[in-house]
């Protein structure tokens, strides 16, 4: 008797592995055949799920300003302009949020507070945080993560 395998990814391709370190769909297709000639085949389909927690981009922008007087619209498209959170495997994900800190002398003090609270000659630290859907893992909220310093004018 003799087994084969053939292993394909989710872009078609014939790899030699299934790689578990990323997310992502692979085809077995087993064929096995016995030395009188008979043969017999099978297909698997193994799915492999991102539970990392995801990574954030701003794109290198971590300072921006706005208004005091700007509509909580235009100073969320601020706060989100160019951010982009992505699982391990590459999929850009879009339900992600943020929380906002008044700084005092480059530190984060007192608790989180409502971007309608945001007021004239104060700057504060913006945390974007994202959880990955398939495991609710959410990415942390600190400087190594993803962060931008919002001043308002």
């Amino acid at each position: 008797s003799k087994l084969t395998y053939t292993i394909v990814n989710s872009s078609n391709q014939t790899v030699s592995s299934i790689d578990t370190s990323k997310g992502g769909t692979y085809t077995i297709k087993y064929s096995v055949s016995s030395s009188t000639g008979k043969t017999a085949s099978n297909t698997r389909t193994v799915t492999i799920t991102d539970l990392s927690a995801p990574t954030v981009s701003t794109n290198g922008v971590t300072e921006i300003s706005v208004n005091a007087s700007d509509s909580k619209a235009v100073k969320e498209e601020a706060i989100k302009n160019g951010v982009t959170f992505k699982t391990q495997n590459g999929t850009t994900l879009t339900d992600w949020s943020y929380e906002i800190y008044l700084m005092n002398q480059g530190q984060v003090v007192g608790n989180a507070i409502s971007i309608d609270s945001l007021t004239a000659g104060q700057t504060y630290r913006v945390y974007l945080y994202c959880k990955n859907p398939n495991s609710g893992v959410t990415s942390a909220r600190n400087e190594q993560t993803g962060y931008r310093n919002i001043t308002v004018r």
